[in-house]
């Protein structure tokens, strides 16, 4: 498959107080994991970071959170960082400003966070405006796209390869759907870049 520059990086990079890349921190990326956590694939990606002893950053919907809140606790305790992903995964886009500012707002185990992703990582500048004082803003640099279903583990492998360089945020989706592609893409990502002396951290701004 052909991968265009313009589908992996995020079109959102111009905002200037948005975070899509970490670039003071040479040979080090951050994994990133948006819309979980999921009873299974969730459990199965804290085994594979357990084991190569790497910390990652987790996009959680305060819904999921909500069904799932041990497994909040567990990625806490584990050292990882958790983010806010929304309550429901809301397309600002197809849903009305006040809607989705209140859906990005509402109380949950994760709307403490200090970060906040927006859903399908889309958002208006007025509503950047309304998370400001509460939140950090996280984009990414290299999106994986494991939700495709059209797409081979080995497609995501080449993403990696081709897009990730020092201080990349790399997004992940820890759900059933993904799981698939996103399991050996994340073992490879990691063996990979570890041969190359790189760190793996949670994001800590």
């Amino acid at each position: 498959m052909n991968f265009g520059i313009r589908s992996i990086r995020h079109p959102y990079r111009f905002f200037k107080w948005a975070i899509c890349r970490i670039t003071h921190t040479p040979k080090t990326l951050y994994i990133t994991f948006d819309d979980g956590p999921d009873p299974n694939t969730t459990e199965k990606v804290l085994e594979i970071l357990r084991e190569f002893n790497v910390k990652a950053t987790f996009f959680c919907t305060g819904e999921n959170a909500e069904n799932c809140e041990y497994l909040i606790e567990k990625i806490l305790e584990e050292g990882h960082v958790i983010g806010n992903h929304g309550y429901s995964h809301f397309d600002s886009f197809k849903t009305k400003s006040k809607i989705w500012i209140e859906n990005a707002l509402k109380n949950s185990p994760v709307s403490n966070s200090i970060f906040f992703r927006p859903p399908y990582g889309r958002v208006f500048p007025l509503q950047i405006r309304k998370l400001r004082s509460k939140y950090r803003l996280i984009f990414w640099d290299v999106m994986t796209y494991d939700f495709k279903l059209e797409y081979t583990p080995e497609d995501v492998k080449k993403i990696i390869k081709k897009y990730v360089r020092d201080g990349s945020i790399i997004v992940f989706h820890d759900n059933i759907l993904s799981a698939p592609r996103m399991i050996p893409a994340l073992k490879f990502l990691i063996m990979y870049y570890k041969r190359k002396n790189y760190n793996f951290a949670s994001i800590n701004l």
